[in-house]
């Protein structure tokens, strides 16, 4: 299985410049449920949603710098899986 970030970046503050960067950006996992971090470095307020029910995170939005456990349920199917994190 393959879960990948995309990163959206807005910036109210017109004095400085909106920085966010997502450390992996790609994650492959096995079918077994696991949990593994995610680092998101960033000057501006950010929120972190997945599209599917199955890869979950406790921090939902967050500020400057922070590191996010993310947790994915065991795949009990034959088929791989694909979950998409937004950080924006």
């Amino acid at each position: 299985m393959t879960v990948s970030f995309l990163i959206l970046l807005t910036n109210c503050n017109k004095d400085k410049l909106p920085r966010l960067s997502v450390n992996p950006t790609l994650i492959e996992i096995s079918n077994e449920r696991q949990v593994f971090n995610i680092i998101v470095e960033s000057n501006v307020d950010w929120t972190i949603k997945s599209d599917k029910e199955w890869s979950t995170h406790q921090v939902v939005h967050g500020s400057n710098n922070e590191e996010v456990a993310v947790t994915t349920a065991e795949n009990e199917t034959l088929y791989s899986r694909t979950a998409l994190l937004t950080i924006s």
